[in-house]
């Protein structure tokens, strides 16, 4: 189903705020859903200078995202819990992987952007060595694990133990 800013999101919303990263065989996928996002909000979720940062805790992958003057959004990953992802691919010489950001008003059940990113090359390649390591070891706990975590950091600490941060 092809997706259109300012057309109905075709899938399940949420009932509240919430913001996920998946990656399939395609790349990334960030969906962003807010209910009732500011005119601000969304014009630098479309068009604002994105940051990305990644760091490992516990075994979770987390995505860091700032667009433009928006506070920072991580994202936590755990590749056994990507259905949609059937081959990790190793980003070619050059290229990196592709982001596709979606935010949907949870209001109004409206797309109100839709947004592709490529990923910097180096950037990418770090996501793939991350994912590689985290295939490796067994999905547990994930949900315990993942509040711990949360105990412990806020988004602005988690951006402290990068392995990178880049402009995309």
């Amino acid at each position: 189903m092809a997706l259109e800013a300012g057309k109905p999101f075709p899938y399940t919303i949420p009932g509240s705020e919430q913001i996920t990263i998946e990656m399939d065989d395609g790349g990334l996928s960030l969906l962003l859903c807010y209910d009732r996002p500011t005119i601000i909000e969304t014009e630098e979720i479309r068009v604002g200078t994105l940051t990305m940062a990644l760091t490992t805790m516990k075994g979770i992958i987390f995505f860091l995202a700032k667009f433009g003057g928006q506070p920072w959004i991580d994202l936590p990953y755990n590749v056994h819990l990507s259905r949609r992802l059937t081959e990790l691919q190793e980003p070619a010489v050059g290229t990196g992987y592709l982001l596709s950001v979606v935010m949907v008003d949870i209001a109004s059940g409206l797309v109100k952007v839709i947004r592709a990113v490529d990923l910097p090359h180096n950037y990418s390649v770090k996501v793939y060595g991350e994912i590689l390591k985290q295939q490796a070891m067994p999905l547990f706990q994930y949900d315990r694990t993942l509040n711990s975590v949360y105990m412990q950091y806020r988004p602005k600490d988690l951006l402290e133990y990068a392995i990178i941060k880049q402009k995309c």
